[in-house]
């Protein structure tokens, strides 16, 4: 006889449908409509709505930690979806920068290249049940790498306010960029000392 499936449960529908896990999936579909608004390029209005909305999008990644953890509603599924959303959300701003011209695709590529070598040792290093904790410099860069990355979205058109939205990205980005190199080599020097702590 074939067993009946397992009914969705409140407890497995809670750990699914709360409050930071749908910030992060929200963080996740607004990827598509931030590329809609700036490509094909729509103008100034279109580049400055892209921005803002990139913007609420980022605030999310630091709200819906906050919100889990102060409600202790940390679970596997946000712990999965919150770094993944990170990645796609950054990965997707930095391929469509360089694509409009607005990025130097040198600085694109050391940018992605860190973070895909910190996820990658990271994630070997908690398979050898080795904790890497976030460093301050890390987390700043994480701040000054959000910021730049909105204020080039806001593209060479916008002076809004007579702020000139593009020349304070492209200062941002150079210090997104030491600080995220900075801190790179931060994870490797504490992966190191802590296997040379292990062996001895």
């Amino acid at each position: 006889m074939q067993k009946k499936s397992q009914p969705f449960t409140p407890s497995a529908k809670s750990q699914f449908l709360n409050l930071p896990n749908a910030l992060t999936i929200v963080r996740i579909l607004v990827i598509p409509v931030v590329i809609a608004l700036l490509y094909p390029k729509h103008g100034p209005r279109s580049d400055m709505w892209a921005a803002v909305l990139f913007g609420l999008a980022f605030c999310t990644d630091f709200i819906d930690g906050h919100i889990a953890r102060r409600t202790q509603t940390i679970t596997r599924l946000g712990q999965i979806l919150d770094p993944l959303a990170d990645k796609l959300i950054v990965l997707s701003a930095v391929l469509l920068l360089i694509h409009l011209g607005r990025m130097d695709a040198i600085i694109g590529i050391l940018l992605l290249g860190r973070e895909l070598a910190v996820s990658g040792l990271r994630s070997f290093a908690s398979s050898e049940e080795i904790l890497l904790p976030s460093s301050r410099s890390a987390k700043i860069k994480t701040v000054a790498e959000g910021f730049a990355l909105g204020f080039l979205m806001a593209g060479p058109e916008n002076h809004q306010w007579g702020i000139p939205w593009m020349k304070m990205g492209e200062v941002l980005i150079f210090v997104a960029l030491a600080l995220a190199l900075w801190s790179g080599a931060f994870y490797f020097v504490q992966y190191y000392r802590a296997v040379k702590a292990r062996s001895s």
